[in-house]
């Protein structure tokens, strides 16, 4: 149990926001917007100390979400 970050991620793979998460708490976290496609949990503080914030695109080694996850890009779905 430990606490962690989840960023929320836009259908072009941005970073919209990211909140901190309690251990044990199962409050819902609520998106300030309805745009979020992905959700990305990692170590509390990862983020920060990555340099990673609001507008850094997440990709993989396959490609963007919707081709990693979907096998398709990301426009018009």
């Amino acid at each position: 149990l430990i606490p962690l970050s989840c960023a929320y991620i836009g259908s072009d793979g941005a970073i919209l926001e990211i909140h901190k998460m309690k251990p044990r708490d199962e409050t819902p976290i609520v998106a300030k917007t309805d745009q979020v496609q992905y959700v990305l949990e990692t170590r509390q503080g990862w983020f920060a100390r990555h340099h990673i914030g609001i507008g850094t695109v997440v990709r993989t080694d396959r490609g963007s979400l919707a081709e990693t996850f979907f096998g398709r890009a990301a426009v018009g779905f």
